[in-house]
């Protein structure tokens, strides 16, 4: 059965409309937000390390260093477990409303 050309414009943004969604959050809304949420992160991480150097210097026994680089490690561990949270709540957050959506073939 052929539709005439009327129908097919006004079927084609129904159609498509899920598709660009999902096109636009996979390739341009998730990757901006997982490169501005790396930046970010390794911004803080970089800063740590710069203060974790200017304070070196102030050590003054092997039990100044020791408890300098153990808070410097833990806190690097912390903040690395904090990130990856952060890091699937983003994707999550992100694909959430794509997978639930009604017209999505992702929910099947």
């Amino acid at each position: 059965m052929s539709t005439n050309g009327s129908e097919q414009r006004i079927l084609f943004p129904t159609v498509a409309a899920p598709i660009v969604d999902l096109w636009r959050t996979t390739v341009i809304d998730l990757p901006t937000s997982i490169a501005r949420e790396t930046l970010s992160f390794a911004s803080h991480r970089v800063q740590s390390q710069r203060d974790y150097l200017a304070r070196a210097p102030r050590c003054a026994t092997i039990s100044d260093v020791i408890d300098l680089n153990s808070r410097f490690m833990l806190q690097a561990v912390n903040d690395y477990g904090t990130e990856v949270e952060r890091f699937m709540e983003n994707v999550q957050q992100k694909w959430e409303p794509l997978i639930h959506s009604p017209s999505s073939s992702l929910a099947e």
